[in-house]
């Protein structure tokens, strides 16, 4: 029989139709599928059912059929938004941006007096108009955005002058860090924030140069694209359908979990190397090479379901746990014990674990006792007077957070609101100082079809500063000063040493390389091989978790060397030649430290960055 086809339109379809006045100028193809039982659907070619005065008939021997549109645009992307007004980003998270650089705004001017190079933040500086939706897949399902990249700038005034005003506007779109004013150009950099409390507030910024988006956009040649933040060595943009079209950071690969899940079984904070001209000493670490994966898909799959990378997102949100605590203006409760005293805490949480933080830079930290009873509780025992930060952690997965004082006598009354103190900075020399090398690509002693890896780099860049600042035999002719300050052919020799020293590897499937951390350490060798006397030491560890590999760069940046530091899930190396904290404070107690570290990131000319220390897995400290 013929049917004069009426349309059952489900919602999705009504949804996609009701957009034809948006994106009917894209639509190619629009297809008519039937079905006599909902499951199986079958097309119908229009030119068969398309009668002259413009009915569809169809004839079919069902006593009922339905019937779909299926509507394909030749440009979906367009679906995509990479950058949102100011105002559609929630509130709290500009209050979070705006106070950040408040807050440093001070101690970024007096850089140059602490031996930087002046690259901070000045008075003026505000937000732009727009911000950069950043999503994760394993946070809000991949749905919504787990991060904003802001950007920050300043105008000038008719006179010249610095202008305080509203917030900036770009000349077009996706023109990150950079206004026009009469002529001038200025590149103040950009703040990352997290959208949720699983990652701290902000975990990485920069006070000058293109936000990381916006290079992102660049490397994918549209603005159609979505941004996806693995970790902050890895950054991906996908098209609509979620295929990858471009990325920052080194490709994505698997490293062997092993000696990581037994370091955590074990308790045991880091792994340390040291080697002087007398010696050396340190684990030796069995463990296979790096795996690849075979597609973006494959990746994406591996990081929302290997038990590592599962752990790792856990141990990073209980990380951020006293960060948006004080960031949303709640204090943890404050507990306070005295020498010998117990106390009971937890008794309505099924408690699984416990972690300490005892490290307050330059204050003494107490110490307690903890013993956790099923079903009862825990039980603190106050042993030495200061300050610890205790966290629980309970068998459904989520911890919570304990201000632990030990105290002479007596309660403490917590009810004060909390300060930040301005920030305590160090740096080992200044941008000038660093050497502006980048990976080289397709060399045949090296990868053959890929880059020369992140590793080798950092190191290149390490010895490169102290040749600058005056150690000879490093390079070529063996005089002080010669390091070049981008790469050469001294300096593409160098990887290749540094290649095979480290065991560096060619990731198949892709343009990188990777360096296990029990590896890393075996650089020096460049050194012994070039007759130049080192003494180094290396830790690597856990990123958040291990505390002695970021202890070991930042006390080398203390004493004047920079450092190579492993950040994000043991995805890049870096050079850093900067630290800085500052604390929060309340009755006279420090309530919590952000750490920062100033970071070379190996891309030639690219701007430098401050990353905080939490993901960092991996410390090395040199003296030449």
């Amino acid at each position: 029989m013929m049917t004069t086809i009426k349309l059952f339109i489900y919602f999705s379809f009504f949804m996609v139709i009701s957009s034809l006045g948006v994106y009917g100028q894209n639509l190619t193809e629009i297809e008519v599928e039937t079905s006599s039982d909902l499951k199986v659907w079958e097309s119908l070619p229009l030119r068969e059912i398309l009668t002259a005065d413009d009915k569809l008939l169809h004839r079919t021997d069902k006593d009922q059929q339905w019937y779909r549109l299926k509507i394909k645009r030749d440009d979906d992307e367009k679906k995509i938004v990479s950058s949102v007004p100011l105002e559609d980003v929630p509130e709290n998270l500009i209050k979070i941006a705006v106070d950040f650089i408040a807050g440093s705004t001070v101690s970024e001017l007096a850089e140059d007096s602490a031996g930087d190079d002046g690259k901070g933040w000045g008075a003026n500086s505000v937000l732009a108009d727009y911000a950069y939706p950043i999503y994760n897949p394993g946070i809000l399902e991949g749905q919504e955005p787990a991060f904003y990249e802001f950007v920050v700038g300043q105008q000038k005034d008719a006179a010249g002058d610095r202008n305080v005003g509203g917030p900036l506007s770009p000349n077009g779109p996706n023109e990150v860090g950079s206004w026009t004013v009469d002529g001038n150009v200025f590149k103040e950099g950009s703040i990352l924030v997290s959208a949720t409390s699983q990652v701290e507030p902000i975990s990485s910024f920069a006070t000058e140069g293109k936000a990381r988006v916006a290079k992102l956009l660049e490397r994918a040649g549209t603005t159609n694209v979505k941004a996806v933040w693995y970790d902050v060595g890895y950054i991906a943009g996908e098209d609509a359908s979620g295929k990858l079209i471009a990325s920052l950071g080194n490709a994505p690969f698997k490293i062997d979990s092993t000696p990581i899940i037994q370091m955590l079984a074990k308790g045991t904070d880091s792994y340390e190397n040291i080697y002087t001209p007398k010696g050396s000493s340190g684990p030796q670490i069995d463990a296979e090479k790096p795996e690849f994966f075979n597609s973006y898909e494959e990746f994406k799959k591996y990081y929302l379901t290997d038990p590592l990378m599962v752990e790792l997102r856990d141990r990073r949100a209980k990380a951020a746990i006293l960060d948006w605590d004080i960031a949303n203006g709640k204090q943890p409760p404050l507990l306070s014990v005295i020498p010998g005293q117990q106390r009971l805490i937890g008794q309505k949480e099924q408690i699984d674990s416990f972690d300490l933080n005892l490290d307050f830079e330059d204050e003494q930290a107490g110490k307690i006792d903890v013993l956790i009873q099923p079903a009862v509780g825990a039980i603190i025992v106050g042993r030495e007077l200061g300050p610890v930060i205790l966290t629980l952690n309970h068998k459904d997965g989520k911890s919570s957070v304990y201000l632990v004082c030990v105290v002479v006598r007596g309660d403490i009354n917590p009810v004060q609101i909390g300060t930040w103190t301005s920030w305590t900075k160090w740096f080992a020399g200044n941008w000038n100082d660093q050497r502006l090398y980048y990976q080289v690509y397709d060399d045949p002693e090296m990868c053959p079809d890929g880059a020369s890896g992140c590793g080798p780099t950092a190191w290149g860049m390490l010895y490169g500063w102290w040749d600058h600042k005056g150690a000879p035999g490093i390079y070529g002719n063996r005089r002080i000063g010669d390091a070049p300050l981008s790469v050469d052919e001294r300096i593409e020799s160098m990887y290749r040493y540094l290649f095979d020293a480290m065991d560096t590897w060619c990731v198949p499937n892709s343009s990188s390389a990777a360096t296990n951390p029990w590896d890393m350490h075996e650089g020096r060798r460049w050194a012994s091989y070039r007759s130049v006397s080192i003494s180094a030491s290396s830790s690597w560890g856990v990123p958040y978790v291990s505390t002695g590999p970021y202890k070991k760069s930042r006390n080398a940046i203390k004493d004047g060397y920079p450092a190579i530091l492993g950040i994000g899930f043991y995805s890049h190396y870096v050079t850093a030649y900067g630290y800085k904290y500052r604390k929060y404070r309340a009755l006279g107690i420090t309530w919590k430290i952000q750490r920062k570290f100033k970071c070379n990131w190996g891309h030639g000319d690219d701007s430098p960055r401050w990353h905080s220390n939490k993901s960092v897995w991996y410390g090395q400290r040199v003296e030449l």
